[in-house]
């Protein structure tokens, strides 16, 4: 099987070390303004998967990172900063690097949606 790469949006809630009560991204959702958030926090995932060079030799240890990711109004994204080590540096710069490439969501940000986001990047099997 070949590995593929994933990574999650959730916004965050109050403290970036506190997950209780973060929504998730829906990668089922319909994209559209009426679905709530959830589109928006899909669209960052999308937009970050995309920029992801996963390190496909780490596939086999099942690793999660968070990256904590600003984003302006305007959808600008800055600020990445690591909140959650997978434990293997390589793959945590790597989704940092994922972070730092991305320059804008391509949509403004909605007002329901806060401006600091956490990523959860999840190395899959």
């Amino acid at each position: 099987m070949v590995p593929h790469r994933a990574a999650e949006a959730v916004k965050s809630s109050g403290s970036p070390r506190n997950p209780s009560g973060a929504g998730e991204a829906n990668a089922s959702s319909s994209g559209s303004p009426s679905s709530g958030p959830s589109w928006y926090y899909a669209l960052i995932r999308d937009r970050l998967y995309a920029a992801w060079d996963q390190p496909l030799h780490l596939a086999a240890q099942n690793l999660v990172a968070k990256v904590q990711i600003f984003v302006a109004k305007d959808g600008r994204i800055s600020k990445p900063v690591l909140l959650g080590s997978s434990g293997n540096e390589e793959f945590d710069r790597t989704a940092l690097a994922a972070a730092d490439q991305v320059e804008t969501v391509g949509e403004a940000r909605p007002s329901d949606v806060p401006e600091t986001v956490t990523v959860t990047f999840r190395m899959v099997r």
